[in-house]
């Protein structure tokens, strides 16, 4: 995409959710993704984010610069599937992608905007509930949920003008929830560590007269207490967070959503009609790395279900 000119879905905060369309690759991640000093370590660790606590290796580290190569960039990576299944029965212009997010991305997100809006990180210092609540009392953090909301949230808007990038989300559209691929098949979304943050407030913020944690609010409490341990102590054990506050919830995976809920923060014109058609996929897969998936994959097994698709390319060859 971006040897194309595509720019990216950048998904970010700006007093509300915003999809921007106006800022290239190279804008929203700093550098130049073309320079010949620019290098793809993928399942490595980011050493900034080292200084909060133990680390597991990223989807794919982005590191730039001759003659040292200095981490510049962690991303997270999703590959999602466009429609899904709560989706799929709507108009064209309604789909959505389920999306499943893992326990330790939570720990990432809270490095993430610990790194680049540290000064707002640290008011959550002072905040009576990081010491007063019993946090492995799933009926003592039930009844403070919207307090630690709100704490949440008044953290989260001091953090607007240094959000950076989190997570890149590619959608791959199929025809109804098939095998196959749509003729307008490919794009990108990028979302800001604050539009991630403000999306898990806007899919856990508790309602009046909820008696139960779900993942959805478990993953708000795990990204408060988080954040409150870095502010405190400079860094978090966030495994013990994780096994510990588990809430009688299995602890997986911190959630998922439905593609109902992620359209209202994807929704634009490329979420509907992909920028990069199915045609182009070879352009993408090079040098018979078709043969090297792994069909247990969806995305790879819906390669393997569409092997025309090289079939056609060789024959152009």
């Amino acid at each position: 995409m971006n040897d194309r000119d595509f720019k990216p879905n950048y998904i970010c905060w700006q007093s509300r959710r915003t999809i921007s369309e106006d800022l290239t690759f190279d804008e929203i991640l700093g550098f130049s993704l073309a320079d010949d000093s620019t290098y793809f370590a993928f399942q490595s660790n980011f050493e900034p984010y080292q200084q909060f606590g133990h680390l597991q290796s990223h989807d794919v580290v982005i590191r730039h610069g001759h003659p040292a190569c200095v981490d510049k960039c962690a991303l997270e990576v999703k590959m999602t599937a466009l429609p899904d299944f709560t989706t799929s029965s709507l108009a064209e212009d309604k789909y959505g992608c389920e999306i499943v997010i893992r326990a330790h991305q939570i720990f990432y997100l809270a490095a993430s905007l610990a790194l680049n809006s540290p000064d707002a990180v640290k008011n959550l210092a002072s905040s009576p509930l990081g010491t007063s609540v019993d946090w492995k009392n799933a009926g003592e953090v039930t009844q403070n949920l919207r307090e630690i909301a709100n704490q949440l949230d008044h953290v989260l808007d001091k953090c607007e003008a240094n959000q950076r990038a989190f997570l890149l989300q590619q959608i791959w559209k199929t025809k109804n929830i098939s095998t196959d691929f749509a003729e307008d098949c490919l794009d990108v979304f990028i979302w800001s560590d604050l539009a991630f943050a403000k999306f898990i407030q806007d899919v856990g913020r508790p309602t009046v007269g909820t008696k139960r944690i779900k993942r959805q609010q478990r993953t708000l409490v795990w990204l408060y207490r988080m954040l409150f341990d870095i502010a405190v102590h400079g860094q978090t054990d966030h495994a013990a967070i994780i096994d510990q506050l588990t809430y009688n919830v299995k602890n997986d995976k911190a959630f998922s959503e439905t593609g109902k809920k992620t359209h209202e923060w994807m929704n634009c014109p490329n979420l509907s009609r992909p920028r990069i058609s199915k045609q182009q996929i070879p352009e993408i897969i090079l040098n018979g790395g078709q043969f090297l998936l792994s069909p247990e994959r969806r995305f790879d097994a819906a390669l393997c279900n569409n092997p025309n698709l090289f079939s056609i390319a060789d024959e152009g060859d």
